[in-house]
């Protein structure tokens, strides 16, 4: 799975105090936050993070995709897509 998350696009670096592997979705015009989608080896766990005002915060899979007023739609469009071509793979997802 670490070979098809580096082919994603995914980094392996120190991310908050620990090592993970994380895709980073700059904010751009039509997103109104950046996301992180972080994966933890050690737990085979992905974590979607959420940079507000206030700090990270990590998010449900479900208000993601839920996506109100079309807000995060390059997140959710590219969160579906690693999702997809993980398919093969097992895997949490934090809630």
């Amino acid at each position: 799975m670490i070979k098809k998350l580096e082919e994603l696009g995914f980094e392996f670096r120190n991310y908050y105090g620990t090592e993970a592997y994380v895709f980073h979705m700059n904010y751009s015009s039509n997103m109104r936050f950046s996301h992180d989608f972080v994966y933890y080896p050690n737990e085979n766990t992905f974590y979607i993070n959420r940079q507000l005002m206030s700090g990270l915060k990590t998010i449900k899979e479900e208000d993601l995709i839920r996506n109100h007023n079309e807000v995060n739609t390059p997140a959710k469009c590219k969160w579906l897509e690693i999702k997809k071509s993980l398919q093969d793979y097992k895997f949490e997802i934090a809630s």
